[in-house]
């Protein structure tokens, strides 16, 4: 009796691991929806965030990727960093870009990695290429808002940064998105912006559904504060994807993702 009853338990555990590990440790794509209201717009606007490719494919030629983002239809496609490793390592970035070039707008702004090697100017040069806008502190406006980026501070000298996030501070009222890295810098972005959108987190590698949002994230240690979704910060909030790697440290409960922001106008 006692030998079957411990072969039971045995069959139970292997029945449930079986089950919960393939879906614990799940890399297939997963779309993620987020909407913040603003007086500041007067019509929708819809954006779509990849970050933290690490040039990893979703299916041949980025089919999967690029397929789920044109069935969101967004008005522009921010790349929020880490999107590779080096010039030589760009199949993954290259496949997205260039399947999506001349649809939509495509904005760009550096990550850690790219920084690492003192190579990003390579990398910018070669997405210019291929049609995609580079954010170095600077600009551009769509539909009714301002979408601002900066530098990974790999990239730059501490002053250089600091340069760069104060240009894209908001001046006249126009709602500001910023596109920057790394999330564990919010201090730095909680005035000026309306919204502001990182990466880096991997949304803290391993996740345990209503018990742990985040074990461990680059730049913040563990159990992080930002690791995904939206978080209040000053006036505006701050939107942190879990990203796209597949190739890193092992993703538990954590799929990748695309992340949807839709800016729509507040209702009277």
């Amino acid at each position: 009796m006692r030998k079957r009853r411990r072969l039971l338990v045995l069959g139970l555990i292997a029945v449930f691991l079986a089950v919960l590990l393939p879906l614990a440790l799940s890399q297939q794509l997963e779309v993620d929806t987020y909407t913040i209201v603003s007086p500041k717009v007067e019509a929708e606007v819809t954006l779509a965030v990849a970050t933290d490719l690490h040039d990893s494919f979703f299916g041949e030629n980025q089919r999967e990727l690029i397929a789920a983002i044109r069935a969101e239809n967004p008005d522009a496609l921010l790349l929020v960093g880490d999107m590779c490793e080096s010039p030589d390592e760009m199949d993954g970035v290259r496949a997205l870009v260039g399947g999506l070039a001349g649809e939509l707008p495509i904005l760009y702004t550096t990550g850690n990695h790219e920084c690492q090697g003192s190579e990003d100017k390579q990398i910018k040069a070669a997405l210019r290429e291929m049609g995609a806008t580079v954010l170095e502190g600077d600009s551009a406006s769509l539909g009714g808002i301002r979408i601002a980026g900066t530098d990974d501070p790999l990239c730059l000298t501490r002053a250089d940064w600091q340069a760069q996030v104060e240009d894209c501070r908001a001046q006249d009222g126009t709602f500001t998105v910023l596109m920057a890295h790394r999330p564990d810098r919010a201090d730095s972005y909680a005035t000026g912006f309306d919204l502001v959108v990182s990466g880096h987190a991997h949304g803290g590698q391993v996740r345990i559904p209503g018990l742990i949002d985040g074990l461990w994230a680059p730049n913040q240690g563990w159990f992080p504060e930002y690791t995904s979704g939206l978080y209040p910060l000053g006036d505006g909030q701050l939107a942190v994807s879990r990203g796209l790697c597949k190739s890193a440290l092992p993703r538990l409960f954590n799929r990748p993702e695309l992340m949807i922001l839709r800016i729509v106008p507040e209702e009277e």
